[in-house]
């Protein structure tokens, strides 16, 4: 555990310094991968957001709802900053829930190994 601090993460990562890290390591690297919190749950991330090429959105389905991903989407393009793509995760949940006709995935059934 850390200490406590009395400087807020959003205010590091949506600082000078921050950006000027992120430029340096541009510099040395190919790709940097940044793993952060759940966007819903600390601002950090829509400051990390806004110094990266790309965001790839972690969603599990079993418990992410459409509502919430609606509303991750909509943060980020209220900054003006486009969400790259989706990563699936925890589909071992997904595939014990099933649709009005019983069948796991709905009509995307065909795509999975179920």
């Amino acid at each position: 555990m850390g200490e406590r601090s009395t400087h807020s993460a959003a205010d590091t990562f949506s600082s000078s310094r921050f950006h000027d890290l992120t430029q340096r390591l541009r510099a040395d690297y190919d790709n940097i991968l940044i793993d952060s919190p759940p966007v819903l749950a600390v601002s950090d991330v829509r400051a990390i957001g806004q110094a990266c090429d790309a965001i790839l959105l972690s969603v599990a389905p079993a418990t992410t709802s459409r509502a919430q991903l609606g509303q991750v989407l909509r943060e980020f393009s209220s900054l003006n900053v486009q969400v790259t793509g989706l990563v699936m995760s925890d589909l071992g949940s997904a595939r014990k829930q099933t649709n009005a006709g019983g069948q796991p995935y709905g009509a995307y059934a065909r795509y999975y190994d179920v």
